[in-house]
């Protein structure tokens, strides 16, 4: 089956060639998907079809600076170099992203510490993280119309958030900080875009966002933010999480993931202005942009990193726990799952 060809029509799916700037995801027409997959799977193919598909690691990803050096792996040929056919299939949010992994679409995505909880605790799958890409300090902000100074001036109004997902957390903890639930406010479910929108007319009083989208609202003097993830430290972490038994199946293939990251890194390390040119490109920014918020809003983590966040006394146990415990408390999550279940090792696959 040829690399580009979309398999679910409600997401993008690329492989190893560049999404144009600033382009959406976008909707392909039910009769092309049927034609494409006409092409390749006639009958004395489809056998062929399917065992390719098999071979591919199907990646979710959405936009979020700290995920671009999957997408600069795939750029660069650093997965194929290592050995491993990668397909990403791109979702508008977090909790979309999140929903595939549940029913099956993918192998793995590049989500936060928040999304594995919720899906853990809502599907048998057994997602485990084997990455840690960044932490965030400041990136992720609630912003508000500038005659709102703080959190607290928000109570009864409306805030625009993606439920089932980091969002919802980062509002709860913020919520929280200030003696207040999310009963206090006026909770209104959009997607990123969507509230963008609906802030900049007058129908959200805030929103819940991160880059890209919150640098379009913090460029315009009507708003401000009120809470960013620099309050409370430590907690929102993006990781890749792939299924375990993707892993118990596949563990050279995995290896061979975490292989090209390992090369992407290095060559973000070794040739930033490019790297950054190509990972803004994807994120509709320019690069100067891209590197300030590498260097403000996120604490990226590269490969020697792994074992301090990941290994038997890494700092991620803590993090999961504290993060589950919180969305316990304020019923996000049914239970809270054993800390060791979400963790792969030391930031590595099993080994058959």
């Amino acid at each position: 089956m040829g690399n580009n060809t979309c398999v679910d029509p409600t997401v993008h799916c690329f492989a190893t060639s560049r999404r144009p700037a600033a382009q959406k995801p976008m909707r392909l027409r039910l009769g092309s998907i049927l034609a494409l997959a006409g092409l390749c799977c006639l009958a004395p193919l489809s056998q062929g079809c399917r065992e390719a598909a098999k071979r591919e690691l199907r990646i979710a990803i959405n936009s979020w600076p700290g995920y671009e050096v999957i997408y600069l792996a795939q750029e660069k040929g650093f997965f194929r170099e290592s050995g491993v056919d990668v397909r990403l299939v791109e979702f508008g949010s977090l909790s979309d992203a999140r929903r595939a992994y549940e029913t099956g679409k993918v192998d793995g995505l590049a989500t936060t510490v928040v999304e594995v909880l919720m899906a853990r605790d809502a599907t048998p799958r057994d997602l485990q993280i084997v990455r840690v890409f960044d932490a965030s300090s400041g990136a992720d902000v609630i912003v508000a119309h500038s005659k709102f100074a703080s959190m607290s001036e928000l109570r009864g109004k409306r805030v625009g958030v993606e439920l089932a997902s980091l969002g919802i957390y980062v509002l709860a903890r913020a919520l929280e900080l200030e003696r207040m639930t999310l009963a206090d406010v006026q909770v209104v479910s959009q997607d990123q875009k969507t509230m963008r929108e609906e802030l900049l007319i007058g129908e959200l009083d805030a929103v819940v966002t991160y880059p890209p989208e919150s640098l379009a609202v913090l460029n315009d003097p009507k708003f401000r933010t009120v809470f960013s993830t620099l309050q409370i430290p430590g907690e929102v972490v993006d990781v890749l999480a792939v299924d375990g038994q993707a892993m118990r199946a596949r563990p050279a293939d995995v290896q061979a993931f975490l292989t090209g990251l390992d090369l992407a890194y290095d060559y973000l390390q070794k040739h930033p202005e490019d790297a950054c040119r190509i990972m803004a490109e994807r994120e509709g920014v320019s690069a100067q942009a891209f590197q300030k918020l590498l260097a403000d809003g996120m604490t990226l983590t590269g490969p020697d990193d792994q074992a301090a966040f990941l290994g038997p006394q890494g700092t991620l146990r803590a993090v999961v726990k504290g993060v589950a415990e919180s969305l316990q408390r304020v019923q996000l999550i049914s239970s809270n799952p054993k800390v060791t279940e979400c963790l792969a090792g030391n930031g590595q696959p099993p080994q058959r």
